[in-house]
């Protein structure tokens, strides 16, 4: 007599391995908060470019006091740039360049209030020149301001393999 058990075992594995593989229906899929976020507060200016709030948790952890840290880190790089003319040269084109782009907009508030303002280093990479503004410094109570935003970083692996399985193509990028 023939022994069939092993069949049976390696089918209902089987099913039951593609029931857990199958995607979520798209129906059953409920927007994140990100995109609720999105969704709720991007606007387009008057001169054409779109503007959307900063993806904050609702559990965000308070900001502490940042300024202190953030002047030190700029005589830093004074120091660094005053030392090294060619990289100098580098970063004021890059800087007049962020400002003719209109990556910015002054504040005099965030001078009048520095204890309700987040400033953000910058320093210069060299290895193939840019300018890296660096959000994951730490304030005075130990938070900064990456720590207090949602992070795409530590997506479940099963939601992006699901995410691949919708469509024909798939892209994705980094910012």
């Amino acid at each position: 007599m023939e022994d069939n058990s092993h069949v049976v075992i390696s089918a209902t594995w089987a099913l039951s391995f593609w029931e857990l593989e199958e995607p979520i229906l798209s129906s059953e899929v409920h927007v994140d908060d990100c995109e609720m976020i999105f969704n709720d507060t991007v606007t387009r200016t008057s001169d054409g470019k779109y503007q959307v709030q900063i993806l904050f948790r609702p559990d965000a952890p308070a900001l502490g006091e940042c300024h202190h840290s953030a002047l030190r880190q700029f005589l830093q790089l004074e120091w660094w740039l005053m030392n090294d003319p060619c990289l100098r040269e580098q970063y004021i084109a890059f800087m007049r360049e962020y400002i003719a782009l209109d990556h910015r907009e002054d504040s005099k508030q965030a001078f009048t209030k520095k204890e309700n303002s987040y400033f953000i280093p910058h320093h210069a990479v060299t290895t193939k020149f840019r300018v890296v503004f660096n959000a994951s410094v730490k304030t005075s109570n130990g938070t900064s301001l990456n720590d207090t935003q949602f992070s795409g970083q530590h997506a479940n692996i099963v939601d992006i393999l699901h995410r691949f399985r919708k469509c024909k193509v798939a892209i994705t990028a980094d910012i």
